[in-house]
C-alpha cells in the first residue's frame, strides 16, 4: 500500500475537527462527481466486465462495452461507482484470480469512489429533508452521498491515549487522506496478508421474507397500503436513528452538547414522535422526492409482497439494495433482468420518478452509453 503522509500539512490547522475536514472532503467529491453521467453497475455487469479483461476475445459485445466504459471515464464523460454491497459482493470471490481481476476492474471505472452506506444516506436524507422544511441552508442531496471505497459502509478513525488532542487530529485527519487513497485492489491485498481474508456471509432472506409475505398479506388491501405498511417497517428500523437525528438539530439549535442523562431521558417518546412524522409524511404524500432510499425500498418490497405469484429469491436481498442506491442518485443502472422489470413496471415507474436509465443487458448498456455520448472506441 502507498503511503501518503500529510502529517504537515494538518499541523497547526486546529480549528478545522476531523468531521468537519471528512464533510469537506465528500463534499468537494461529489462537486467532482457530479460533473459526470453516474452510470451504477450490479455486481453482474461488473463481473462481465472482469471476464472481458481476462478473455477479450470470448464475446465481442461485452469487450466493446467494456472499451467504451474505459473510454468514458479516461475523458471524464462517466463514473462507475459502486456501494457496500458491490463491495460485499465482489468480495465473496474465492477464486484470488478473478477477485484481483474485479479489484482491478473496479479501481479502473470507479476511480476509488462509492456510494456511502445505506444507513449513513439514509440519516443524511433525514437530515437534509428536515433542514429544506426548516428553510436552512443546505447542500443538494446528489453532492452528500458519495465517497471514497475505504468508508463505504461507515466512517471510522482511531484516537491514540499517549498523544495529545491536538497531536490525535492531526493524525486522525492524515489516516484519513491515507485512507482516500487506497483502492480496492490495495484493500484485498491487506485483507488477504497473513491469511486474514474472509468471505463475507450470505445474506438468505428468501424464506424468513416469503414467511412474513404469507403471514401479513391479509393486512393489505390495496398496493398503497402494503407500501405505508412496508414505510412503517422502515420508519420502525431507524427509530433510534431518528431520535439521534433530533438532538443533532437541537444541539445545532443551541449551540452546545446536550448531556447524555438528558437525551436518554426523552428518548423514547423522540423515537415515536419522529417515527410517527416521518410516516406520516409519506401516508399524506408530503414528502415529494425526499427521503428517496425509504421510498424505493418500500416501493420494491410492496410490490413483491402485493403480487400473489411473486416470491422472493435469495438474491433479492443485494438486488434491492442495488436498486436503493442507483436509482435517486445515478444517470443510469444496469442489473438482472427480473429487478429492471420490477422497477420500471407501470405501478412503479421508478426509471421514471428518477430519471434513471435502467436496462438489463450489455446491448442495451452499450446503446443508452453510445447515444448519450458521442466517442470513439477504436
Amino acid at each position: 500500500m502507498r503511503f501518503i503522509n500529510t502529517f504537515e500539512r494538518h499541523e497547526g490547522r486546529n480549528n478545522l475537527s476531523l468531521e468537519e475536514y471528512y464533510r469537506q472532503l465528500r463534499i468537494e467529491l461529489g462537486d467532482n462527481v457530479l460533473t459526470m453521467k453516474i452510470v451504477y453497475l450490479d455486481t453482474k455487469f461488473w463481473l462481465l466486465l472482469r471476464d472481458a479483461s481476462l478473455h477479450p476475445d470470448r464475446d465481442s459485445k461485452t469487450t466493446n462495452f467494456l472499451k467504451l466504459c474505459v473510454k468514458l471515464v479516461s475523458v471524464k464523460k462517466c463514473i462507475f461507482p459502486i456501494s457496500e454491497d458491490t463491495f460485499l459482493e465482489i468480495t465473496k470471490q474465492v477464486d484470488l484470480k478473478t477477485l484481483k481481476a474485479t479489484a482491478r476492474m473496479v479501481d479502473k471505472l470507479s476511480m476509488g469512489i462509492s456510494i456511502v452506506g445505506f444507513e449513513e444516506r439514509v440519516n443524511t436524507e433525514v437530515l437534509h429533508f428536515i433542514y429544506h422544511t426548516l428553510k436552512k441552508p443546505v447542500f443538494d442531496m446528489s453532492q452528500l452521498v458519495w465517497t471514497k471505497l475505504a468508508y463505504n459502509m461507515e466512517f471510522y478513525t482511531f484516537e491514540h491515549p499517549s498523544l495529545s488532542q491536538s497531536e490525535n487530529l492531526v493524525m486522525q485527519k492524515s489516516f484519513l487522506d491515507q485512507m482516500w487513497s487506497v483502492s480496492m485492489m490495495e484493500m484485498i491485498e491487506v485483507m488477504l496478508e497473513g491469511g486474514k481474508y474472509t468471505r463475507p456471509p450470505d445474506f438468505n432472506m428468501a424464506d424468513l421474507w416469503n414467511a412474513g409475505k404469507s403471514r401479513h398479506h391479509h393486512e393489505a388491501r390495496s398496493y398503497q397500503q402494503m407500501y405505508l405498511n412496508e414505510i412503517a417497517g422502515i420508519v420502525d428500523c431507524f427509530r433510534e436513528n431518528l431520535a439521534e437525528i433530533s438532538v443533532v438539530i437541537f444541539e445545532q439549535d443551541i449551540g452546545k452538547k446536550v448531556p447524555k442523562s438528558e437525551t436518554e431521558q426523552h428518548k423514547a417518546e423522540s423515537m415515536r414522535l419522529w417515527g410517527s412524522v416521518i410516516y406520516n409524511l409519506f401516508r399524506l404524500k408530503k414528502v415529494g422526492n425526499h427521503l428517496p432510499s425509504m421510498n424505493v425500498a418500500a416501493s420494491l418490497h410492496a410490490a413483491v409482497r402485493w403480487d400473489k405469484n411473486r416470491k422472493y429469491e435469495d438474491n433479492d436481498y443485494y438486488d434491492f439494495r442495488h436498486a436503493v442506491s442507483a436509482l435517486p442518485y445515478c444517470d443510469f443502472f444496469f442489473t438482472e433482468r427480473s429487478l429492471a422489470h420490477l422497477v420500471t413496471q407501470k405501478n412503479l415507474a421508478l426509471d421514471q420518478v428518477y430519471s434513471c436509465t435502467v436496462g438489463s443487458n450489455i446491448t442495451f448498456a452499450h446503446e443508452a452509453l453510445s447515444n448519450e455520448f458521442e466517442v470513439s472506441i477504436s
